[in-house]
């Protein structure tokens, strides 16, 4: 862009120094006795120059502004992006939170169950050896 730009300032550039030079002649031409130049001939390229220029000057200022709102653009998405990035990252440390939650629910769940099976055993052991004491004591009242 910045070429085209350039580009446009030399033809504009050129366009007024031919129209100088235009200038320049015909006071010549005046004072002197030149070969024939086409004076409307000369303007009329300088005329097409400037346009010329003026719509190279319009077509890199129209390309700018493109580029500053496709910048504005993707400036706002990158924001979006990261406003995006930080709630996933929230969501994952409360899902982290929630996970260890459950392992130490799971660990006391685990601990309960093994104390309730030891209290059963318990239980078991001792029922039987009750049942085995009254058997034994029914027997020696027989």
């Amino acid at each position: 862009m910045a070429h085209t730009k350039e580009l446009a300032d030399e033809q504009r550039d050129q366009s007024a120094q031919i129209y100088d030079e235009s200038a320049r002649a015909l006071s010549n031409v005046e004072g002197i006795k030149l070969p024939f130049v086409d004076l409307d001939q000369l303007g009329e390229q300088a005329s097409s120059l400037t346009q010329e220029s003026t719509q190279s000057l319009n077509n890199v200022q129209q390309k700018v502004d493109e580029g500053k709102e496709t910048q504005h653009k993707a400036e706002k998405l990158i924001h979006e992006m990261g406003e995006s990035l930080k709630s996933a990252e929230e969501k994952q440390k409360y899902i982290d939170r929630q996970m260890q939650e459950v392992e130490q629910y799971h660990s006391r769940a685990n601990d309960a169950f093994d104390q309730a099976t030891k209290t059963w055993n318990e239980a078991k052991d001792s029922h039987e050896s009750l049942t085995g004491q009254l058997d034994n004591h029914r027997y020696f009242l027989l």
